[in-house]
């Protein structure tokens, strides 16, 4: 595509793209944003060197003018992306790309791979911390999954309100808290079961010692555990899967184009027309709409900067402007926003169970 782009001549054209989810998994009422900083650092790493290029040339891949172009390739242009922790609905415009359009055009598979990962794990793992009320809840994914997804699982779980991973690669690329459970072949190499545990347990005075439950649990299994005797819970196989949702459906499309080179050509509004998958033509702003009690009531999604009331939230936070990353937040930040955010949801919103509707997404022209 970029090699077809740079030959007819709109590969300069200035464009937008945005990343949104045209629905939500049967059941779920809401999503959680997840990804954004590890975009960030992967876009600031996005080059290619001698090796990548003498591989697409030699793959026929590539042309000359094409090969040019990528040498010399780094995003010069504006992101702007709902904050990781909050939570987004069908057709939220979570991330607005706006640049050349060969410079966008390129980060199509980087962008979706990242966020529709990380995603559909943390709307996986802020249902089980629902389910779990006050326990504690420990990721344990690491041997379910790829090594790499493994990591990336344990933030976005962490974002979501996990309160610890088993995966130390996590705590040390992203500082998350870690911890774990001690494997069965520990049991088994002692000669009893008491000589392994208790003993040993009550010579380190710990004599109230905490119950973890684990064993493929789900946000289901959690919630029907909340009457049981347990301290907390350790989850593994369906956090790092999504829960039987291991993507998140996200797609990057094309939303508005100049008509010809410079950054001063205005804007067209376009959108994709197949049946089944229509999208929604122009730029996008968003707000979240908050009754007198702070209850998101509605997302209003248009297609000129919205003029937002006084309990009105804005969603859209510039992330890179100009090629230059604005800001870089701690985890914790995320962590926190998303306690935030969920505490403003309506509390159908949390339920497990079918036959609740998501917060209605509503699309106009005019911010009013």
């Amino acid at each position: 595509m970029l090699r077809a782009a740079l030959r007819s001549g709109v590969a300069q054209r200035r464009a937008v793209f945005e990343v949104f989810a045209r629905h939500l998994p049967h059941g779920r009422r809401y999503g959680v944003v997840a990804g954004a900083g590890r975009l960030l650092d992967a876009l600031a790493r996005f080059r290619f060197g001698p090796e990548e290029l003498g591989f697409l040339a030699d793959a026929g891949v590539a042309d000359e003018e094409t090969l040019r172009y990528l040498e010399a390739y780094a995003f010069s242009g504006d992101i702007w992306g709902y904050a990781e922790g909050d939570c987004y609905f069908p057709g939220s415009p979570i991330l607005v790309v706006e640049a050349e359009f060969a410079e966008a055009v390129v980060l199509e598979t980087l962008v979706l791979s990242i966020l529709n990962h990380d995603c559909a794990i943390a709307s996986a793992a802020s249902r089980m911390v629902t389910a779990a009320g006050d326990r504690p809840l420990i990721e344990m994914g690491s041997r379910r999954t790829h090594e790499l997804a493994a990591v990336a699982s344990a933030r976005a779980a962490y974002i979501a309100g996990f309160d610890f991973t088993s995966n130390l690669r996590a705590g040390h690329d992203y500082g998350v808290p870690t911890s774990g459970t001690a494997a069965h072949a520990f049991t088994l190499v002692h000669d009893t079961e008491r000589v392994n545990l208790r003993a040993e347990l009550d010579s380190l005075g710990a004599t109230k010692t905490r119950i973890v439950v684990s064993g493929d649990l789900d946000e289901y299994s959690i919630a029907a555990l909340a009457a049981t005797p347990v301290d907390g819970y350790g989850v593994g196989t369906s956090l790092v899967t999504g829960s039987g949702v291991p993507t998140a459906a996200l797609v990057y499309k094309l939303v508005a184009r100049a008509d010809e080179a410079g950054g001063s050509a205005p804007l067209r509004a376009v959108a994709k027309r197949s049946v089944g998958k229509p999208g929604r033509p122009g730029r996008k702003w968003a707000v979240r709409r908050r009754d007198g009690a702070g209850t998101a009531v509605t997302e209003l999604v248009t297609t000129v900067p919205a003029d937002p009331g006084p309990r009105d939230r804005v969603l859209l936070q510039p992330l890179i402007l100009g090629g230059e990353i604005v800001d870089r937040e701690p985890l914790e930040a995320a962590r926190s926003r998303h306690r935030v955010v969920m505490a403003e949801l309506p509390a159908y919103a949390l339920q497990l169970s079918r036959g609740y509707p998501a917060i209605p997404t509503v699309f106009g022209p005019e911010g009013d």
